[in-house]
C-alpha cells in the first residue's frame, strides 16, 4: 500500500524531506502539527560525532523532552555503529543508553538498562518518536539508497530532528539546498 500522505510526520520536517526529494514524487504532510525545522551538525571524525549527538540530546533536553522521548538513531548497521561496538559509551552526558543485549528464550529483545534509546534506522523502521537524533550520516552521494535511508530515519520523528553528517554528507546536501 502505498499513500502520499504522511500522517505521522511534522509539516515542516515534510516540506524538507521534499525539497531533498527523498521521494520519486513530493508527499503531502498529513499531520496538522506543523514541528520544528530540523536542525543540521556535521563532524570530521568519531569524536566529533559523539560530541555532536551529545550536544544534541543535551539540547533536546534543555528543551523539556522527556528522555524516554528522545531516539539515536544511527544511520549505520550495528557492524559499522560506533554505538554498537565493543567499546560503545553507556552514557551521553551522564543519561544511561538503552541498546539492545542479545534475545532471551522465546527471541524478544532484551535491552540494557538506560533511558534513551540507540538505535539503528533501519531496526527502527515503523516506530516513531517525539525527538530523533539522527547521527553517523555519512554517504558521498544522494542516490536512491541513501535518499530512502535518509526518508526513513528523517520520518521516524513525530516532532523533531536533529541529523549530524560526516563533512562529505553535509557536502552533498548543502549542494542540494544551495537555494535555501
Amino acid at each position: 500500500i502505498e499513500s502520499p500522505v504522511n500522517f505521522r510526520s511534522p509539516r515542516k520536517l515534510v516540506d524538507f524531506m521534499n525539497y531533498l526529494e527523498l521521494c520519486s514524487r513530493p508527499i503531502e504532510a498529513g499531520s496538522t502539527i506543523v514541528g520544528f525545522n530540523p536542525m543540521w551538525r556535521w563532524y570530521v571524525d568519531q569524536a566529533e560525532m559523539m560530541d555532536q549527538t551529545e550536544q544534541a540530546l543535551t539540547g533536546l533536553m534543555d528543551q523539556g523532552y522527556a528522555l524516554e522521548n528522545i531516539v539515536i538513531l544511527t544511520y549505520q548497521g550495528l557492524a559499522n555503529s560506533r554505538f554498537f561496538a565493543g567499546n560503545a559509551p553507556k552514557t551521553l552526558n551522564g543519561v544511561a543508553l538503552k541498546r539492545q543485549d542479545g534475545y532471551d528464550a522465546v527471541g524478544q529483545v532484551k535491552y540494557t538498562d538506560g533511558r534513551v534509546l540507540v538505535e539503528t534506522l533501519y531496526r527502527f523502521k515503523g516506530q516513531a518518536a517525539d525527538a530523533v537524533i539522527l547521527t553517523e550520516v555519512d554517504f558521498e552521494e544522494l542516490d536512491e539508497k541513501n535518499r530512502r535511508k535518509l526518508f526513513v530515519a528523517l520520518s521516524r520523528a513525530r516532532l523533531h530532528v536533529i541529523y549530524i553528517t560526516s563533512e562529505r554528507a553535509r557536502d552533498v546536501l548543502d549542494s542540494k539546498m544551495e537555494p535555501l
